[in-house]
């Protein structure tokens, strides 16, 4: 692990379940795949002090979460996350979290009402009346929307509308008031990007709802994302997944008829991302288009993760084809990483 000291990418802080209903004493992590090729594993270190930790916990490689349970209530955690190489060599730590943990009786309604206000400060720039609060927190319990009702019904309102905000505004608010979070500086520009390319801000929206990071969101807050307890698929969505793969492995674009099939094989679920990745890599158009292994690497990072490659998983790659391992391999490499996961959720697919 070459740059085993800037490895770990942001990790994120949930308490699974309905906080009602909840067990208390447990935390679980969620976290960014660390996708460089001699990544062995993950140690999770935790303590009631910040920075000060007891033993850490060993973590699989392929495991993005995990729960730790036994903790005592009342009392607030600190973690951080590093990654171990083959070779023994461990990352500094991740940023630090932390984490308190409530007591059974803390109550579902407190926590859908900060869900609610976030949206009200962050989307539309005030505080809610009681009577605003209330009208969102009972159509939540009572199941009537979920969470992307709510971002939808904030985002898409009139009121938010006359705020008259830039792209960079509005996707601020989205990473605060979806996420509630401010924006990674890579997943801010992309999206600014887009909206200034002319995707509709209706999209760009619909991205954000149909990613995994919201799911956590409406999980530890005891919500589904949808009242239907599925989040909606978009046609537009899955056509901009494909289209990815004809412009950045094909180098080419398509035909309707060649976008057509391979949607509608993803929305009826009879393929996923993992079987479009292999349709394209493994095609024989692409054979023939003769890369060279850092081409094909370039490739794999543009059309399977959509983003340029980092120079350190670029050069690890390489170094690897250069080596022998077969091009097949790298492909399920990446195929298998979380952050591919990640892409296809996205998009609203399965992996």
């Amino acid at each position: 692990m070459k740059h085993a000291t800037r490895i770990i990418c942001s990790m994120f802080l949930f308490v699974i379940g309905i906080p009602a209903l909840a067990l208390a004493g447990s935390a679980t992590l969620h976290w960014q795949a660390n996708t460089e090729p001699d990544l062995a594993g993950y140690r999770i270190y935790y303590g009631t002090s910040s920075r000060s930790y007891g033993p850490y916990i060993p973590v699989d490689k392929n495991t993005t979460s995990y729960t730790i349970n036994n903790l005592t209530e009342g009392q607030t955690y600190y973690f951080a996350l590093t990654a171990v190489d083959t070779s023994g060599n461990e990352s500094g730590y991740s940023k630090e979290v932390s984490k308190s943990i409530s007591s059974n009786n803390q109550t579902a309604t407190s926590t859908l009402t900060e869900f609610v206000t976030q949206f009200y400060r962050e989307a539309l720039g005030r505080d809610a009346s009681s009577a605003e609060l209330n009208g969102w927190v009972d159509l939540l319990i009572n199941g009537s929307i979920g969470g992307a009702g709510v971002a939808r019904g904030f985002i898409l309102s009139d009121e938010f509308s006359r705020r008259s905000t830039t792209n960079e505004e509005y996707v601020t608010i989205l990473y605060r008031a979806l996420l509630g979070r401010d924006p990674d500086q890579s997943g801010f520009q992309g999206y600014v990007s887009l909206l200034n390319q002319g995707v509709s801000r209706g999209q760009v929206l619909e991205w954000f709802i149909g990613s995994q990071e919201f799911q956590y969101v409406c999980q530890n807050t005891g919500i589904m994302v949808n009242s239907g307890g599925q989040p909606q698929i978009l046609r537009s969505q899955i056509e901009t997944f494909i289209n990815k793969y004809y412009n950045e492995a094909l180098g080419r674009n398509a035909s309707s008829a060649e976008i057509n099939g391979w949607v509608d094989l993803l929305i009826n679920g009879s393929i996923g991302g993992a079987d479009v990745a292999r349709g394209f890599i493994l095609s024989d158009e692409f054979s023939r288009r003769g890369t060279t292994n850092e081409e094909y690497v370039r490739i794999l990072y543009r059309a399977l993760l959509g983003r340029d490659p980092d120079q350190g998983g670029f050069q690890g790659y390489v170094s690897l084809l250069n080596q022998g391992v077969s091009r097949r391999q790298i492909l399920e490499w990446f195929i298998g990483s979380q952050e591919f996961a990640n892409v296809c959720s996205t998009y609203g697919i399965k992996r």
